[in-house]
């Protein structure tokens, strides 16, 4: 198994603010892609993209998954691999039994441990239904919780984690990386067990 722990049940997801900072045309057109790929050991990825040009889009993360060891998928053959879930993120410092009461009550199905981006533990990640995100970040805002709205959202979450070897590991955080450095990225998930 790779260093770390499992943030989403091995889902990594990397939001970034959509448009901020890409020197976007506030006049064009964007879609929401989302592509598939296959990463070093067996894992799944998905790469959500916002982008003004799909073809530019297709062969840019394209390039990027086939310089960082991963290959191309076809639609829907890692996708099924994900369910997509509501996340709602508390900070650090909660009560894990008094937001597991709040959020379960409000129609959550899971909670937890959460890592900051330097990967220390801290706070909460409550799993919901995508239909049941916007009550159950509601009761926790409601119930005095400090909720991180910029972690917080909708993202694919894995129904099963691959358990990689540290080489195994560290090549799919390299792929992760490359994804991450495509303009038109804006999250990427996985099912490698501990990226996150």
């Amino acid at each position: 198994m790779g260093p770390g722990g499992g943030s989403l049940g091995g889902a990594t997801r990397r939001a970034r603010p959509l448009l901020a900072g890409k020197g976007k045309d506030s006049d064009a057109e964007y879609k929401e892609v989302l592509y598939e790929a296959y990463g070093p050991g067996g894992t799944g990825f998905l790469i959500e993209c916002l982008t003004d040009n799909v073809n530019r889009s297709a062969a840019d993360v394209k390039s990027a998954v086939t310089k960082g060891g991963g290959k191309w998928a076809e639609s829907g053959s890692v996708a099924f691999n994900f369910e997509r879930k509501g996340i709602v993120v508390v900070a650090p410092g909660a009560d894990e039994e008094q937001v597991f009461e709040t959020a379960v009550d409000a129609g959550a199905e899971d909670i937890l441990p959460a890592q900051d981006e330097d990967g220390e533990a801290g706070g909460f990640k409550v799993l919901c239904g995508m239909g049941e995100l916007a009550a159950v970040r509601q009761a926790l805002v409601g119930a005095g919780f400090e909720v991180v709205g910029d972690q917080s959202g909708l993202a694919y979450v894995p129904s099963a984690e691959v358990e990689t070897d540290d080489d195994t590991f560290a090549a799919c955080e390299g792929l992760l990386e490359r994804l991450l450095d495509v303009d038109d990225v804006d999250s990427v998930w996985s099912t490698v067990e501990g990226l996150n």
